[in-house]
C-alpha cells in the first residue's frame, strides 16, 4: 500500500490473488507468472502421422485418437515414440501453485474453501482419473517407464526435445524454454487450447498462476528492501528474463507488449489470456503436498489395473480426510 509504483490493477487479477492467503495479501507476483494450460504440437511427427496440425483435437476423445495415431513400438514391443502423457508437465501437476489441471478440465470444484470440505471422489473425476490410465495403457505403464529412464527422455520437455513425444500439456514458458534448449524442435512447436471432455466440447480452459516475491515485514530492513520488488516488475528486468529464457511477468502492460512471434508457440498463450472461456488459478491448501503424492500412488494403481478409478479416489478421499484431521487444520480451518 506504501509503494508508489505498484498497485493490485497493474497486475493479472488471478495472479495478484494468488499472492493471497486468507484474504491477505503476503507477496507480489514476479519472476515468472501468467498462463499455465496449452497443448504444444510437434508438427513434423504430426504431419508424418497423416495428422493435421491446423484442426487439432478438441476433446479427450479425439486426443487419444491422435495418441493412438501417434505411438510406435519397434518389432520386440518397445515403445520408441508417443502422443502424449497425460501426466507430464503441467498435466500431472497439483493441487498447488499452479492449479491441478485434471480437476479444471474436468471442471470439478474439489475443495471448498469456505468449508474446508473435499470432493475428490467425484463421478467426473473418476472419469477423468479412468481416461489418462487409457492412454498410458495403450502405450504400457512399463514401456513408458523405460522410455522416461533413458537420458534426455524424461518428463516436462525432455521426450518432446527428444521428438519422441509430440504432445505435451505446458504453460506459456515451454515454447521460451524450447527454443533456448532445442532450437530446431522450437521450430516445429505449435500451441493450442488444452483438449476437454466430450461434456464441455467447446470450452476454453486457462489458467493464471506463478511465483510471488515476499519479504518478512518483521524483518530489520523489510521497508529498505521492497524496492527490490518494485525492480523486479520493471521492463528492463522483465526483459532480460523474457529474452534469456522466455518467461514473463504478470504485469498486463509488460506482456501486452511481447512479441508473440519470438518464441514458435507463444502468441497462442498470448491471446488465451483474453479468450478463455473458463479460468482457473492454484490451490493454496495446507496439505497440498500430501494430496499430490497420494493422487500420484492412486493413478499409478489405476493404470496398472490393480484397482478401478473408483477405488482408487474412494481411497484417495479417505485418506485427505484423514490427513486434514490429523494434521489439525480440519479444526483451525478459516481462523489460521
Amino acid at each position: 500500500e506504501a509503494s508508489s509504483k505498484l498497485s493490485p490493477d497493474m497486475f493479472f487479477a488471478e495472479n495478484w490473488t494468488g499472492g493471497q492467503w486468507q484474504g491477505m495479501q503476503y507477496g507480489v507476483p514476479a519472476h515468472e507468472c501468467y498462463v499455465r494450460r496449452g497443448l504444444n504440437m510437434n508438427k513434423r511427427l504430426i504431419g508424418e502421422a497423416g495428422l493435421d496440425v491446423e484442426t487439432p483435437p478438441t476433446t479427450w476423445d479425439e486426443l487419444f485418437e491422435w495418441h493412438k495415431t501417434l505411438t510406435k513400438f519397434d518389432a520386440a514391443g518397445n515403445l520408441i515414440q508417443f502422443g502424449i502423457d497425460p501426466y507430464d508437465a503441467e498435466g500431472g501437476t497439483g493441487p498447488g501453485m499452479d492449479g491441478w489441471t485434471i480437476p479444471e478440465l474436468w471442471d470439478v470444484a474439489f475443495f471448498d474453501e469456505a468449508t474446508g470440505t473435499f470432493n475428490l471422489n467425484d463421478e467426473k473425476l473418476v472419469d477423468a482419473v479412468e481416461t489418462c490410465a487409457e492412454f498410458i495403457r495403450y502405450m504400457g505403464a512399463d514401456n513408458l517407464q523405460g522410455m522416461r529412464s533413458v537420458e534426455g527422455q524424461g518428463t516436462w520437455g525432455g521426450s518432446f526435445n527428444a521428438e519422441v513425444q509430440a504432445l505435451l500439456i505446458e504453460g506459456y514458458w515451454h515454447p521460451g524454454e524450447t527454443f533456448k534448449e532445442k532450437p530446431e524442435v522450437s521450430a516445429l512447436n505449435v500451441a493450442t487450447w488444452v483438449p476437454v471432455p466430450a461434456f464441455r466440447k467447446g470450452d476454453k480452459v486457462q489458467c493464471f498462476s506463478g511465483h510471488v516475491t515476499s519479504l518478512f515485514s518483521e524483518g530489520e530492513h523489510a521497508q529498505e528492501a521492497f524496492p527490490i520488488i518494485e525492480m523486479l516488475q520493471t521492463k528492463a528486468f522483465c526483459d532480460i528474463v523474457f529474452n534469456e529464457i522466455g518467461w514473463l511477468p504478470a504485469v498486463k502492460e509488460y506482456v501486452a507488449q511481447v512479441d508473440g512471434s519470438q518464441y514458435p508457440g507463444l502468441q497462442f498463450y498470448l491471446d488465451s489470456a483474453s479468450e478463455f472461456t473458463h479460468s482457473y488459478g492454484g490451490n493454496y491448501i495446507p496439505i497440498g503436498s500430501f494430496m499430490g503424492t497420494k493422487f500420484a500412488q492412486y493413478r499409478e494403481q489405476v493404470f496398472r489395473d490393480e484397482v478401478t478409478a473408483k477405488e482408487a479416489m474412494d481411497a484417495f478421499q479417505r485418506d485427505v480426510e484423514a490427513e486434514w484431521e490429523e494434521s489439525g487444520w480440519k479444526e483451525k480451518w478459516g481462523t489460521a
